[in-house]
């Protein structure tokens, strides 16, 4: 039998993999951190330190980055809908804190990059945009393959931000 450590690490790794899975499957759906625990059936804690451990943010940040990622890439696709339109498709509400979350990785807001992707799509007629979407599943391997504890690629496109930082709260002592 292995040591505890060892088969705790794949438990881990289990559940962040079915996470990926799942949040992949229902893409459409505004999914949260406690629907994630009942499908892995595991605890909210032990979902948070599987993601913590291995990713380096808790669920919640990742589902945040996850869907501004497909966010993003949904504009690039479609800038003729609306912005509405197209968070309700990436399975989110577009909150103040939604908006938020896209400025700081993006360093723009959702409006402003949608207005960018409709004059580019005027001038180029979009040429040619990836048709491979993002999936949680692929960032999450992706992270585990290169052993990228603390972050995970955000878009297939290297001309665009490749990495999304998540950073660990520190307490102040």
């Amino acid at each position: 039998m292995p040591p505890a450590k060892h088969r705790n690490q794949d438990s881990m790794l289990t559940i962040l993999r079915e996470s990926g899975r799942f949040l992949d499957h229902n893409s459409d759906r505004e999914i949260t951190v406690n629907d994630l625990a009942i499908h892995c059936k595991c605890g909210v804690r032990f979902l948070n330190h599987s993601f913590s451990a291995l990713l380096g943010c808790n669920a919640r940040i990742f589902i945040q980055r996850y869907r501004a990622a497909r966010l993003r890439s949904a504009i690039e696709k479609s800038p003729h809908k609306s912005i509405n339109q197209l968070a309700e498709q990436c399975g989110m509400r577009l909150t103040p804190t939604a908006r938020r979350v896209f400025l700081s990785i993006y360093g723009t807001s959702t409006d402003t990059y949608l207005e960018k992707c409709r004059a580019k799509s005027e001038i180029n007629s979009i040429a040619a945009v990836k048709d491979d979407p993002i999936t949680a599943s692929d960032l999450i391997e992706d992270a585990i393959r290169h052993n990228k504890i603390g972050q995970f690629s955000a878009t297939n496109d290297p001309e665009k931000i490749t990495d999304i930082q998540c950073s660990k709260s520190r307490r102040a002592s």
